[in-house]
């Protein structure tokens, strides 16, 4: 529900914090767990949006980390970290 939502122009800087503080949260707290894992997709996703590809980068990194092929995810976050790497 906090992920920013516009029609027009890029969501500001403090709705990407406060999606990516709820986001470390499920991190820290389920990181074991497959939402914990998911969670880091969309929370590499709102650090690419941000402008902050280091922090995209690491969060793609550890979901790849953390699952295996067989994931549905797994192909997209490849994409992303490829892009990721490419608009560094």
């Amino acid at each position: 529900a906090l992920y920013p939502r516009t029609t027009s122009g890029k969501p500001s800087f403090t709705e990407y914090a406060a999606v990516a503080a709820k986001l470390e949260e499920v991190k820290r707290n389920y990181g074991s767990t497959t939402v914990g894992a998911n969670a880091l997709v969309d929370l590499g996703n709102v650090y690419f949006q941000s402008g902050d590809y280091d922090k995209a980068i690491s969060c793609y990194m550890d979901f790849l980390a953390r699952t295996d092929l067989k994931n549905a995810l797994h192909d997209l976050v490849l994409e992303s970290l490829g892009e990721t790497y490419e608009a560094k």
